[in-house]
């Protein structure tokens, strides 16, 4: 049986210094002395670390996994689902519960039900 070696893109170790995942030095270090804020806005939250598999506009798209489109997106009309689905994950949709804190989850979930088309 072969043995697969993945190299993570270097969107994925900025997501990593994005969420908490490296200290601060060694976050300097993977995204090449760049410092990144810490999202603030759901907006923020979004671009930082969503848009890169939901797409700017929150269309989609389809790579490794399909990323399903959030924009005009009936799932969203209940608050239920994209908490749950921020907080768990689910298949490719990685978990956020313990890098994201409460305000940012509860920021990019309402960033997401009231923009792309969702009312």
């Amino acid at each position: 049986m072969k043995t697969r070696h993945w190299r993570y893109p270097a969107s994925v170790t900025a997501l990593a210094v994005i969420l908490g995942g490296l200290s601060q030095s060694a976050a300097a270090q993977a995204v090449g002395g760049m410092k990144l804020p810490a999202p603030v806005t759901g907006e923020e939250v979004y671009r930082q670390a969503c848009q890169s598999c939901h797409m700017p506009g929150g269309v989609g798209g389809e790579g490794g996994a399909n990323y399903p489109a959030l924009a005009k997106n009936p799932r969203l009309a209940g608050a239920a689902y994209p908490i749950t689905m921020v907080v768990r994950g689910k298949s490719a949709m990685p978990w956020f519960e313990g890098t994201l804190s409460a305000a940012q989850i509860a920021a990019v979930v309402g960033y997401i039900r009231t923009n792309f088309g969702n009312a």
